[in-house]
C-alpha cells in the first residue's frame, strides 16, 4: 500500500499506479563469493538465562543481540537462532526483472531533520494475515504465498520537492535516484542443495535495486561487484534516460502471508548499503558498497507487502488486518498526512488503507503506525485548520474561516471534540486570524495546547512534556511531544496534531484533526460537509448552506452556531477572559495583497515547490501576513482539494491530477 498526493477517499484495491513496463535486465547469472573464505563473525555465547525463558522472549532477546552485530564485510551472510555469529554464504544471481516505481496509496515515514541513516519495517501486533495469493511475474495463474516486502526511500522527490541527488548526478540537473530493499518470494535462480522454492525454478531473495532517472544518454558503468566474469559491461540501461540494476541477492526460505507478522526488514545506509530480514527461521543480510550515496539523501520511508514484481498484485482473501510500523534512524518523523498517494512501488496489494496513521516520536528511532485490512476498514479521513486560518473540511473542501474567538472545528459524539481558539491580526493585519490554541476531548480525556507562552494542559493541569516524550491516559489515549509539534490520539485512528510556529512578527498554530473510527459517527464542525457533500455546510442546528453561500450566512448563522458555547468549553486553561468574537469586514486574498509584498511572497512559495491553484494563493497570503518562510513550509504536502468556497461566488471545483513518476 501506500501513502500521500492522490485522491481522496479509498477503494478496496488502493494501490493505483503508473509504471514504466517490465522487462528483464539481463544481468548476471552467476555472480557469488565462491573464490572468498568464508568470514563469520562471533561474540560470546548467550547467558545460561536465556535458555531458560520462553521461546518467544528468547528469540526476540536473540534477535536484538544479533542486530548490534555488524557482519564482517560485504558479502551475503546469514544467522540461525539460537548460534550468535554470522556466517557468509555465496550470493545468488541478481534478480533479471525490475520491481517498478510507481505512484499510488500508501503511508511513507518523512524526517523533519537529518537524512535517515537507517530505517526499519514490521507489522505489529495486532496484525493477523489470512491466505494470499499472487502472479509469479505478473503471469497466471494465481499462486499461494507469491508477494514481496519492500522498503523503499522517496522517489524522484521526497515531500519537501528535494530530489534524490546522487553524485552520479553530477552535472545532471534533472537527474534524480530510487533506492529499494526487496524481499521476493520468486526472484532468487533455481534451488539447489536444500534450498526451498515458493514458485517451481526459483527461490525466495533479498537483495537491493537501484534506480537512476535522467541520467543522459549513457548509464554509468556498473561497480565490479556486479558484473559477471561471462557477461561484463553496463547492463543496467532502459531507455530515455533511465538505469536501473538488481545487486546480488542472498537466499531466504520461503515464507507465508501468515508469517508476515512475524518478519522485520531493516536497511541502513552509510559507507555500504546493508538491509536484513528476520523470519521465523533466522536472519539474512545482503550488504554491498554505496551506489546512489543513500546516507546523504535518504529522507522517507515506504514499507509494505505487494506484489512480486513488475506491477503485479498481493492479493489477500483471507481476513487480514495488518498495523505497519516505519521507524527512523537519526531522523524525526512529520506529523501524520491524511493524503495516502505517495507510495513509490508500482506493485500493489488489495488491503485497505484504515483510519489516520500516527506518528510515535519514541526517540531514538521514532516511528509512523498505520492499518490496512480487507475486514470493516474505517475511512481514512484529515482535515485542517491553517495560517490565517485556512480550513480544509474531511471531504475536501478549501475555505477561508477569517473570524476570531473559541470554535467546535470537529466533532463526532459521544467522545471526540476538538475546539480552537482564533485571534485577530490587528493591528497589522486586522483582516487576518490565526490559531492560538487547541483542545481536545478524546474519551474522558482532555488536553488543551496553548501558546503565548506554549504550554500543555492535561484534564486541567499544567504538565511538562519533554521533546520526544509521551504520556499514556485512560482509554488508549496517547499524548506525544515531537519538538514545536504535539499529537493527541488514540486507537482507531482518531488523531489531534497541533504545530507550533514562531517568528519575530507572529506565533500561531497549525492544527490537523483526522477522523477513524470518529468518521461513523457523523463527524461534523467546522472542517465537516453536510452529509458529505463538498458543496455543502451545515450549522450545529442542522441548517444547510449550499455553495455559493454569502459573506453575511458564512459568518453568522453558520459561524455563530459553532461558537464555543461556556458549558462547553475546552478552552479555558488557556485562558477565559476576554475572549475576541469578531469576525473580518470583508473577505481577504492574495489579490487584497499590495502587489510588490504579494510577489515577494509567492517567490518564497514557488521555491518551496507551492506553484500553482489555490494553495499557492493561500501560502501567499499567509507568507506576506504571518512572516517567514515558516507560513509556507506547511503547503508543501498540502492535502489536495476537492473544491474551494469563496463567500458570494460559485463553488470552484478543483481537478485533482494523478502523480506520474517516469525514468
Amino acid at each position: 500500500m501506500k501513502a500521500y498526493r492522490s485522491m481522496r477517499g479509498l477503494v478496496a484495491r488502493v494501490l493505483g499506479f503508473m509504471a514504466v513496463a517490465s522487462l528483464p535486465l539481463g544481468l548476471s547469472s552467476s555472480v557469488g563469493n565462491a573464490a572468498e573464505p568464508a568470514a563469520v563473525s562471533r561474540v560470546a555465547p548467550q547467558p545460561p538465562a536465556a535458555a531458560q525463558q520462553s521461546d518467544a522472549v528468547a528469540r526476540k532477546a536473540w534477535n536484538a543481540q544479533m542486530s548490534r552485530i555488524p557482519v564482517p564485510k560485504n558479502g551475503c551472510f546469514t544467522a540461525t537462532y539460537p548460534k550468535i555469529e554470522w556466517h557468509e554464504v555465496q550470493c545468488g544471481r541478481p534478480s533479471p526483472y525490475r520491481n517498478l516505481v510507481g505512484a499510488g496509496n500508501d503511508y511513507v515515514a518523512e524526517t523533519t531533520g537529518n537524512y535517515i541513516t537507517s530505517s526499519t519495517g514490521k507489522f505489529v501486533s495486532p496484525s493477523s494475515a489470512g491466505s494470499e495469493t499472487g502472479l509469479v511475474f505478473n503471469t497466471p495463474p494465481a499462486v499461494a504465498n507469491i508477494f514481496t516486502l519492500q522498503m523503499n526511500t522517496q522517489s524522484p522527490f521526497n515531500g519537501s520537492g528535494v530530489p534524490f541527488y546522487p553524485p552520479l548526478c553530477t552535472g545532471l540537473p534533472q537527474c534524480s535516484a530510487w533506492e529499494q530493499f526487496v524481499f521476493s518470494q520468486t526472484q532468487g535462480p533455481a534451488p539447489t542443495g536444500n534450498q526451498q522454492s515458493a514458485s517451481p525454478g526459483t527461490t525466495p531473495a533479498l537483495f537491493i535495486e537501484y534506480w537512476l532517472y535522467n541520467a543522459g544518454t549513457t548509464c554509468p558503468a556498473l561497480p565490479s561487484w556486479a558484473i559477471s566474469p561471462t557477461q561484463p559491461g553496463p547492463q543496467w540501461p532502459v531507455g530515455g534516460g533511465g538505469c536501473v540494476f538488481n545487486g546480488p541477492a542472498v537466499y531466504v526460505p520461503p515464507l507465508t502471508a501468515a508469517e508476515l507478522p512475524s518478519v522485520v526488514m531493516k536497511a541502513t545506509a552509510g559507507a555500504n548499503d546493508t538491509v536484513t530480514l528476520t523470519t521465523p527461521t533466522g536472519m539474512y543480510v545482503y550488504s554491498r558498497p554505496s551506489v546512489l550515496d543513500l546516507s546523504n539523501n535518504w529522507t522517507e520511508t515506504e514499507y509494505n507487502v505487494f506484489g512480486d514484481c513488475c506491477r503485479s498484485n498481493a492479493n489477500f482473501t483471507g481476513p487480514t488486518n495488518l498495523v505497519v510500523n516505519i521507524s527512523l534512524g537519526d531522523g524525526f518523523p512529520a506529523a501524520p498526512t491524511c493524503n495516502p498517494g505517495v507510495g513509490t512501488t508500482g506493485e500493489t496489494n488489495s488491503l485497505t488503507l484504515s483510519g489516520t496513521p500516527a506518528v510515535i516520536p519514541m526517540l531514538p528511532e521514532p516511528s509512523i503506525e498505520f492499518t490496512e485490512t480487507n475486514s470493516s476498514p474505517t475511512t481514512e479521513s484529515c482535515s485542517h485548520s491553517i495560517g490565517d486560518t485556512h480550513l480544509e473540511t474531511f471531504d475536501g473542501l478549501l475555505y477561508d474561516f477569517q473570524a476570531a474567538g473559541d470554535f467546535v472545528l470537529a466533532q463526532a459524539d459521544p467522545d471526540f471534540v476538538v475546539q480552537t481558539r482564533q485571534v485577530s491580526g490587528a493591528p497589522s493585519w486586522p483582516l487576518a486570524d490565526l490559531n492560538h490554541a487547541v483542545a481536545t476531548q478524546m474519551g474522558k480525556s482532555r488536553v488543551a495546547i496553548c501558546v503565548l507562552p506554549t504550554r500543555l494542559f492535561v484534564d486541567g493541569k499544567p504538565t511538562d512534556l519533554g521533546d520526544g516524550k509521551s504520556l499514556s491516559l485512560p482509554g488508549g489515549v496517547k499524548v506525544y511531544r515531537g519538538g514545536n509539534s504535539y499529537a493527541v490520539m488514540r486507537d482507531g485512528g482518531d488523531i489531534v496534531n497541533a504545530q507550533i510556529n514562531s517568528n519575530t512578527a507572529n506565533t500561531w498554530i497549525n492544527v490537523t484533526v483526522g477522523v477513524g473510527r470518529s468518521a461513523t459517527r457523523n463527524a461534523r464542525g467546522l472542517v465537516a460537509n453536510h452529509d458529505g457533500k463538498v458543496d455543502e455546510l451545515a450549522a450545529r442546528g442542522g441548517a444547510v448552506f449550499a455553495a455559493p453561500v454569502s459573506f453575511a450566512n458564512l459568518y453568522h448563522p453558520y459561524a455563530d452556531s459553532w461558537r464555543v458555547q461556556p458549558k462547553e468549553t475546552l478552552l479555558s486553561p488557556c485562558g477565559d477572559r476576554n475572549i475576541e468574537t469578531g469576525i473580518a469586514a470583508k473577505p481577504f486574498y492574495a489579490k487584497d495583497l499590495d502587489p510588490k509584498l504579494a510577489e515577494r511572497a509567492r517567490a518564497v512559495c514557488a521555491a518551496h515547490g507551492v506553484t500553482e491553484g489555490p494553495q499557492l494563493e493561500a501560502c501567499t497570503l499567509d507568507t506576506t501576513v504571518l512572516g517567514g518562510e515558516e507560513a509556507a513550509k506547511v503547503f508543501v504536502r498540502a492535502l489536495p482539494i476537492r473544491a474551494e468556497l469563496r463567500p458570494d461566488l460559485p463553488l470552484k471545483r478543483i481537478e485533482i491530477k494523478a502523480i506520474v513518476r517516469r525514468p
